[in-house]
């Protein structure tokens, strides 16, 4: 673990740096097996290690292996989930809205009655217009 802790340390700062030092390593879509152990400066002895944590950290999902390169897989942070609120949420602050206190005095609402009851709406449809049979006039012959 303390193998892919490094690596992962060399892999950002070298992405996070500027555009002279990333040419320098050759850091295009993450880092080289080669240029991994020239930076952590590892001995052929060590290089068993190296690689199996390499192979840890992908298979973890640590690492993204690219065509024979390295880079940090890029994770997203949780969003928090905010619990269900009783009342609501407050738009302006996002907080949850306390019990409304109720009030003393109540609303009447006034019933307006009408005077005049209505009456059942029977409209007379006029009848339709009659055909007007056109008449033919008969040639004699």
């Amino acid at each position: 673990m303390a193998y892919l802790n490094s690596i992962t340390k060399i892999i950002k700062q070298i992405r996070d740096s500027d555009e002279n030092t990333k040419d320098r390593y050759n850091y295009h879509r993450g880092l080289s097996l080669h240029m991994i152990k020239k930076l952590m400066g590892a001995d052929q002895s060590q290089w068993v290690y190296i690689n199996n944590a390499l192979k840890s950290g992908v298979d973890k999902g640590i690492l993204i292996k690219t065509g024979g390169k390295y880079r940090v897989a890029v994770t997203k942070k949780k969003s928090r989930k905010l619990r269900k609120c009783k009342y609501g949420r407050d738009r302006t602050t996002g907080k949850c809205r306390k019990k409304s206190a109720k009030r003393k005095t109540s609303r009447k609402r006034r019933s307006v009655k009408r005077k005049t009851s209505r009456k059942s709406r029977s409209v007379k449809r006029k009848t339709s217009r009659k055909r007007r049979s056109a008449k033919r006039k008969v040639k004699k012959s």
